[in-house]
Parts: structure tokens; C-alpha cells; sequence
């Protein structure tokens, strides 16, 4: 439902074809307002909220910034790759023809050869000699197919040269680019560096705090709330869109049947009167375990890569959690600092690791939130929601589509998280259900 929030498509998530270039603008106009919406929305829960006074609030700032670098990073990543790739193919096309052009430069000089043994001279000797004139006329006629071909093969040789030329300016422009590029990489790195060293400092002032708020109960309730009125509210959005999209697929419907109904009438008449037509047409925040905890799994195999077009109901089972690391709790389980149980799980994992998109579906929510840091939400049609928190980065924006075991984050501790690792839910129809039901281990 959230994938028709978004404004990209009135029919199924999963279901979608390339829309016609005449929609496009349309299509983007939908999906700015809808994100407008969603800004609305956050700026709604900061009001309400009870506490402002909190330690990982502080950490927005950084730890947005990073997660902006890290993603910038990995777009000149992608783009030196291509630029590699090209300058790769521009060096064998340009061995390539450099092999041509020596091949043509052989078979000129062979031709030029037999033209000089061949050549007008020895014609006009033949001429002066009285020989037999139908002989003569053989031999002028092989001397003037000697000169075209000669003719032929220097434009040939030139037309190389030229696209040796063109070649070698394509080679300079490719490494002009290659080099850009590289800068920019040093350039986001060295901010990256900043922003980080700035959040580590952040923290070190906070500790206190963030470690006391961790384990009040009032702090994992408003993350709770907080989170589930992003969720209703995106619910919301989507429920409007849809009944917006229904509204004009039916006005679209209706006036198709009009349009069929009139073209079966003029079809009635035409038959009658052949003469005269003839030609007409509620979940609790994602606090990891205690490092001294022992993890109840090992998790090492992750998503395969799948552009997917199974609904989502009908992967139960067959899906795989989105990281690789230690699963630390399980859903509905009590919480060490009490209050209600856990409604997600938690994945203790290296920092920096790629996190995975369990499914098929559309990035319905990608920024920061309170209590979950970096968070990427992914609606899988259905009112099925995948959510991941405590990211170092977003590497998708609201309203990408995404294949199953596609990186769309990158493994942290954003949020005042006390360990790097991966706070994971599932949710239908807003209520978390537990992954473990849904989601092999192995």
C-alpha cells in the first residue's frame, strides 16, 4: 500500500511496468509531495513529543551528515567503475584498430608496389611496342582497377586514422573524468573523517546521558510511539493514494467502456449500412543485548540477489535475515530492563557490513529518527514492512525500488545505539509479527 503512497503506480507493488515518459513528470510531482507529507510527518512527532531534552537527538546532525557521505561515496564508487569500465573498452578499441590501420598500411604499401611494377611506364611501353591491342586494353584496364583500389584503400586508411583520433580524445575525456572522480572521493572522505571524528566526540560527552536513557522505560515507550505513528502516519498517506488511484481507475474504466460501447454501436451500424461507414474506426525500540549476553545464533548467509515478483506472503520461510552477525534476542521475549517484551530483533554485526533488502518492494521511509537512527523502511505490497535501524548509512532514497538482497544500508550504532549492529522488524498491516516465523537462519 505504501508503494501506492509514494504516487509511482496504482497497481501492485510488485507488479509495475515502466511508465510512459508523458507520466513521468506526473510521477515525480506525486512522489515530492508525498515526501513533503512525510517531513510534515516528523516535524508532528518532534511536537508531540514529551522529552525534548534527549541525548540522541544531539546525534542527528553527524550522523545524517555521515550517512550522506557514505552514500555519496558509494555513488563515486559505482561511477569510477563505469569510468574504468569505458576507459577499458576505449583502450581495446583503440588496439583494436591501431591493428587495422597497420593491416591497411601493409596492404597499401603491397598495392603501391604492384603499381610501380605495373605501372604507367610499363604501359606505354606495351603501346610503343605494337603489341596485341585486346592484350593492351587487359593491361590499361588492371593498372586502372590498381589505381582505385589504391584510391580506396587511402580513404579507408584515412576514415582509421580519423577514429584513432576520436579514440585517443575519448581516452583523454575518460581519464579527465576518472581523475574528477577521484578527487571527489578524497574530498567526501576527508569530510567523512570530520563528520565521524566530530560524532565520536559527541558521544563522549553524552555517554552519561545516553547510557541512562537507554534503560528508562519512558524512553523505549516514545521510541515506540514514535515509530508507530510513522508508520500510521505513512498507512494514512497510502490509504488516500489509493483511493485516489481506485477513484481514477475507475473514471479511466467507465470511460473505456463508453469508448467500447460506442465502438460496438458504430460496428452495428456499419453492418446495417455497409455504404456509408465503409473506412470509419506497536513495537519497543531496538536496544541491543549486553555485550556480556551470548547470542542465540549465528546468522551467515544473507538475501540472494533476486529482482523477485513473488508476493510477499507467499516467501514465508524462504527469505533470509539481512545481515550476517549474531542474533541477540528473540521476538516477543521479555527485555533485561523490563517492561514489555522485544517486537524485533537485534543482529550484533560489524560495522561498516552491507545490509540487505529481504524481499522485493519500494523504499517507502529512508532518514533519521529518534531512538532508531538511520532507518530504512521497505513496503513489500500488501501492507507488508520490512524495517531496519540503526544504520551508518542509507544507501537508497524513499521511492527507489529495490531488488531482493540489494545493499540498502550500511551496519552502525546511529541513534545512541550502545553496539554496532542491526535492529530488524517485520510489520503487517502496522503490527510487528515475528521474523523468525518468516525468515530462516540458515
Amino acid at each position: 500500500m505504501l508503494g501506492i503512497a509514494l504516487g509511482l503506480s496504482s497497481q501492485p507493488l510488485l507488479a509495475q511496468k515502466e511508465p510512459p515518459r508523458a507520466a513521468i513528470t506526473e510521477k515525480r510531482s506525486d512522489l515530492k509531495e508525498v515526501q513533503e507529507r512525510i517531513r510534515d510527518l516528523q516535524k508532528e512527532i518532534s511536537r508531540s513529543e514529551e522529552s525534548r531534552d534527549d541525548a540522541a537527538e544531539a546525534l542527528r546532525e553527524t550522523e545524517q551528515t555521515i550517512s550522506t557521505n557514505q552514500r555519496r561515496l558509494r555513488e563515486l564508487a559505482d561511477t569510477r567503475r563505469e569510468a574504468e569500465a569505458e576507459l577499458a573498452r576505449i583502450a581495446a578499441a583503440s588496439a583494436a584498430l591501431d591493428a587495422r590501420v597497420k593491416s591497411q598500411q601493409a596492404e597499401l604499401e603491397k598495392l603501391l608496389t604492384r603499381f610501380y611494377v605495373s605501372g604507367q611506364a610499363q604501359g606505354l611501353r606495351h603501346m610503343l611496342s605494337g603489341s596485341d591491342p585486346n592484350q593492351l586494353a587487359r593491361d590499361l584496364y588492371y593498372l586502372k582497377q590498381l589505381s582505385r583500389s589504391e584510391a580506396d584503400m587511402i580513404d579507408s586508411l584515412r576514415s582509421s586514422l580519423a577514429e584513432q583520433e576520436s579514440l585517443l580524445d575519448k581516452a583523454r575525456a575518460a581519464r579527465d573524468a576518472l581523475a574528477e572522480i577521484q578527487a571527489e572521493q578524497q574530498a567526501e572522505l576527508a569530510q567523512l573523517a570530520v563528520q565521524k571524528r566530530k560524532r565520536k566526540s559527541v558521544l563522549a560527552e553524552l555517554s552519561d546521558k545516553l547510557r541512562s536513557q537507554r534503560k528508562e522505560v519512558g524512553t523505549l515507550k516514545r521510541n515506540e510511539t514514535r515509530l508507530s505513528q510513522l508508520i500510521e502516519g505513512l498507512t494514512e498517506l497510502a490509504r488516500k493514494q489509493a483511493a485516489a488511484a481506485e477513484k481514477a481507475r475507475r473514471q479511466a474504466q467507465a470511460a473505456e467502456d463508453k469508448r467500447r460501447a460506442r465502438e460496438a454501436a458504430g460496428a452495428a451500424r456499419a453492418a446495417r449500412e455497409p455504404a456509408e461507414h465503409a473506412g470509419s474506426e506497536q513495537p519497543r525500540t531496538a536496544e541491543p543485548a549486553p555485550r556480556h549476553e551470548a547470542p542465540i545464533a549465528r546468522i551467515d548467509e544473507t538475501p540472494e540477489d533476486s529482482p523477485g515478483a513473488t508476493p510477499f506472503a507467499q516467501l514465508r520461510g524462504r527469505m533470509r535475515l539481512p545481515v550476517r552477525g549474531e542474533l541477540m534476542n528473540r521476538f516477543g521475549t521479555p527485555r533485561v530492563d523490563g517492561g514489555s517484551s522485544w517486537r524485533g530483533v537485534f543482529i550484533r554485526a560489524t560495522a561498516g557490513g552491507e545490509v540487505k533488502a529481504i524481499a522485493a518492494g519500494r523504499i517507502a521511509f529512508a532518514d533519521w529518527l529518534r531512538g532508531f537512527g538511520n532507518l530504512v523502511i521497505i513496503d513489500h505490497g500488501d501492507d507488508y514492512l520490512s524495517i531496519y535501524g540503526y544504520n551508518e548509512s542509507v544507501l537508497r532514497g524513499a521511492g527507489q525500488m529495490v531488488r531482493a538482497g540489494e545493499a540498502i544500508a550500511s551496519v552502525g550504532n546511529s541513534g545512541g545505539s550502545e553496539e554496532s549492529g542491526l535492529y530488524f522488524e517485520l510489520r503487517h498491516r502496522g503490527q510487528p509479527i515475528d521474523p523468525l516465523r518468516w525468515l530462516s537462519l540458515r
